[in-house]
């Protein structure tokens, strides 16, 4: 999962693994996050080769739905 790491410009972190919270969960059972350096990293980062390798060889073919998906800022 974090082969992307390195090869997208602006992923500063990724991290992936299932719930331990399923009652919370809403049906979800993974989470994937993606820290990424700026707004700009973002719009690059959706479009990119290799994001979107990742994402229709690695993780469409396991999903039973589609993902939720949501983008926030934060100061570190």
């Amino acid at each position: 999962m974090t082969c992307a790491q390195g090869k997208v410009p602006g992923i500063i972190a990724i991290s992936f693994g299932p719930t331990f919270t399923t009652d919370r969960a809403q049906g979800f059972t993974h989470a994937l996050v993606v820290d990424l350096k700026d707004k700009e990293a973002l719009q690059a980062y959706g479009p990119h080769p290799e994001h979107v390798a990742v994402l229709n060889n690695d993780l469409k073919p396991n999903m039973e739905q589609p993902p939720l998906a949501m983008d926030y800022e934060y100061e570190a």
